[in-house]
């Protein structure tokens, strides 16, 4: 209808300005539903060939202000969709389950990034629980490397876990008591082995770090 109401011939006809006025307010009249509906796109398109038609009256002009008015509303609330779910896999990625389901629960229910995240935060949640007992049964009964395993996997999992400090601080603990009985042993090289595994956790006992040098000092007492 558009194309043959632009030809030159209909524009001439007799009836030709009428048919233009009434196919110009059925291109507004769909736009506004589509702007209802939201779908802006569409709003958009119809809106622009009642411009091509009519020019710019006053109804016209009132609707493509409304479009862009929503399309300012849609584009703050995808960015503020971006930031939470952005803030949320921060919190996720440090083990915060609980402050990652709390900034999930702002979007929108049906939101389908919202229900993926959700997921994702469960499972999470499983694994570092799951973590958590390994490193509590480690502790407990098994040898020092198996209890170092365990810890370094829960810290890597959740930085914040409730009880990754009690855990670092048995598990240094009994870490110093085997590396200064391996040491006053005369054992360097398993010493000198403990300590690097120990490693990411030196920055957690002062003790620890203070005998990580000791091993290569002693080699190097032995050759003189």
């Amino acid at each position: 209808a558009f194309q043959l109401a632009t030809r030159p011939d209909v524009r001439e006809h007799r009836d030709g300005q009428r048919l233009i006025t009434r196919l110009s307010e059925e291109f507004l009249s769909r736009g506004r539903g589509h702007l209802e509906a939201g779908r802006l796109s569409e709003a958009r398109n119809d809106c622009d060939y009642a411009r091509r038609l009519s020019g710019n009256l006053d109804s016209i002009g009132e609707l493509a202000s409304q479009i862009t008015e929503a399309e300012r509303t849609r584009i703050r609330s995808t960015q503020q969709k971006e930031h939470l779910i952005n803030a949320a896999r921060i919190e996720l990625d440090q083990g915060e389950c609980s402050l990652g389901g709390q900034i999930i629960a702002k979007l929108p229910e049906d939101d389908s990034s919202a229900g993926l995240i959700a997921d994702t935060i469960e499972i999470r949640r499983d694994q570092i629980e799951r973590a958590a007992e390994r490193a509590r049964a480690a502790i407990e009964s098994g040898p020092l490397a198996e209890s170092v395993n365990a810890v370094a996997d829960l810290r890597r999992l959740s930085t914040k876990h409730r009880e990754l400090p009690r855990l670092v601080d048995q598990l240094t603990k009994s870490a110093e008591t085997e590396v200064r009985a391996e040491l006053a042993a005369g054992r360097l090289d398993r010493a000198e082995w403990l300590l690097t595994r120990l490693n990411e956790f030196l920055d957690e006992s002062a003790e620890l770090a203070a005998l990580a040098p000791v091993p290569g000092q002693a080699k190097r007492i032995a050759k003189l």
